[in-house]
């Protein structure tokens, strides 16, 4: 994970000198209302993504999962808005290039962080216990995650699950 904090930093930081390209391109139209100032915005808002998972995940933080996951959706829908909206040949070049080469796979990474994550930054109920408690109830699996058990279901049917544990369904026969 320290190798992936860090190539989520080092993209964080490698954004601004970019940005500051794409501002001095527009000549001073950078924070006009226009569709080329939107890439700025997004590429600012990519660097404050990549820089805020790399921390959380610094701190092994719980909210490392979905920024992670909103950080990528972010990366792949700018990889989709690069290739629609470059103009043909050595633009569209380019844009299929950065989103082979960086923004597609960097989203992927992210995606992975994102479900990896869920097995670190989620809180146990026995803090000396590796991974998540898993318990069964009527062949569902019920694993200790991110949901509050219902007072009403109470502690017989989930068997030793005290209200307010967090719980996280799972699909599937236990």
């Amino acid at each position: 994970m320290r190798v992936l904090t860090r190539l989520f930093t080092i993209c964080g930081v490698l954004l601004v000198p970019w940005i500051g390209v794409l501002v001095e391109q527009l000549h001073g139209q950078a924070f006009k209302r226009s569709f080329n100032a939107s890439w700025v915005g997004l590429d600012v808002l990519e660097a404050i993504c990549l820089l805020g998972v790399a921390q959380l995940m610094r701190r092994r933080h719980r909210a490392t999962s979905p920024a992670a996951a909103a950080t990528a959706a972010i990366l792949c829908m700018d990889a989709w808005f690069d290739l629609m909206s470059a103009a043909p040949q050595l633009p569209y070049a380019e844009s299929l290039a950065m989103a082979c080469l960086a923004e597609l796979p960097l989203a992927a990474l992210l995606a992975w962080t994102a479900w990896h994550s869920l097995t670190w930054a989620a809180p146990r109920t026995d803090p000396g216990q590796a991974g998540t408690d898993t318990r069964h109830v009527a062949g569902i699996k019920f694993r200790s995650l991110f949901f509050d058990v219902p007072a009403h279901l109470g502690e017989d049917l989930v068997h030793g699950v005290t209200e307010g544990e967090p719980l996280l369904l799972e699909a599937g026969e236990g």
